[in-house]
């Protein structure tokens, strides 16, 4: 077939899917129908194939379409894809300007805060994704990030996982002193855990989505003997992680 032609029955389908995705509330198969200028045994049969595709989905009352689950799951996974990439630079990014720290990026998955991708100093210049590695629910700055940012169905889903006496009370002096932290994550946009009873200075800042909605966690801990750990040091190791987050811009 020469390059110039086309699919009829495939080009009509990418018209339908066009005005579907125009339209508020759905649209009518006679609404198409007028649109296209197709005879409506042909619009059901094509509008039939998209429902079994779950390319559209079908409303009643009264009867119309409107886009089906499966698109949106093919722009989450291009997202899912975009954001892999973009972070694996992020991180190399920040592991070139702190050494001595771990950065790690993680994402809320099965209920869990797992790592997606890590360097540290121990295999330096080696970009690592581990299988099912899980963060401390409320020792981890990302995890925390998370905790701040997430909504409150998806918050409370956590703890009920992860139950605050269980998991978060050798940690945290209370509940109350826990959610006093995270109101100042949200307040300043990140989380900053000083090496004071740890042995790591700990940052982490979100990533959202082009909806706001949370993607990801991405952070880098500072052993307690770099002087980058030190309170004169805090700014740079926040604007190195600030500055990758930054670019790490995730489009629709």
């Amino acid at each position: 077939m020469p390059a110039s032609e086309t699919i009829q029955s495939v080009v009509r389908a990418t018209e339908i899917l066009e005005l579907v995705s125009a339209s508020e509330g759905g649209i009518t198969l006679k609404q198409l129908s007028l649109m296209l200028k197709l005879k409506p045994q042909t619009l059901h049969n094509l509008a039939r194939t998209l429902v079994a595709r779950r390319l559209l989905e079908k409303l009643d009352c009264p009867p119309r379409y409107r886009l089906g689950e499966a698109l949106f799951e093919m722009v989450a996974r291009h997202r899912d894809h975009e954001l892999k990439r973009k972070a694996g630079e992020a991180v190399r990014e920040i592991a070139a300007r702190l050494p001595q720290a771990t950065v790690v990026l993680a994402q809320g998955l099965g209920g869990e805060i797992q790592v997606l991708m890590r360097m540290s100093p121990e295999r330096p210049g080696i970009l690592e994704q581990p299988q099912h590695r899980v963060l401390g629910a409320y020792a981890s700055s990302s995890a925390l990030v998370f905790q701040a940012f997430w909504t409150e169905e998806d918050r409370n889903d956590f703890r009920r996982r992860f139950p605050f006496e269980e998991y978060g009370a050798g940690i945290w002096r209370d509940e109350t002193a826990l959610e006093r932290y995270l109101d100042e994550v949200r307040q300043r946009g990140y989380a900053l855990l000083p090496p004071t009873d740890r042995a790591q200075l700990r940052v982490a800042f979100p990533i959202f989505g082009p909806g706001h909605e949370l993607r990801a966690v991405l952070g880098a801990s500072v052993p307690a003997t770099d002087p980058l750990a030190q309170p004169a040091g805090y700014s740079h190791v926040v604007n190195a992680v600030r500055e990758a987050v930054q670019r790490l811009s995730i489009g629709p």
